[in-house]
């Protein structure tokens, strides 16, 4: 007896762009504000599935003055 089996294999891939919601924030921060201070956060969602819809927050421009951490917690840096 010779069985042959077919299992479809399910493939992702990072195909889906993260959204924003909003897609553009503003922060305030207080002249007397110090260092670690949470200022706001960040939400984003990805459609991707399994690690392919994994999130990592970073900032570009603001980097000196502003950290942002894994849950999207937006702080002052110094």
């Amino acid at each position: 007896m010779h069985l042959k089996t077919k299992i479809p294999l399910a493939v992702d891939a990072n195909d889906n762009t993260p959204t924003f919601a909003p897609s553009q924030y503003s922060f305030f921060v207080s002249y007397y504000a110090g260092a670690a201070t949470v200022v706001g956060s960040v939400t984003a969602n990805d459609l991707d599935t399994g690690s392919w819809g994994d999130l990592t927050y970073t900032l570009d421009q603001v980097r000196r003055l502003l950290s942002v951490f894994l849950h999207g917690f937006v702080a002052l840096t110094s």
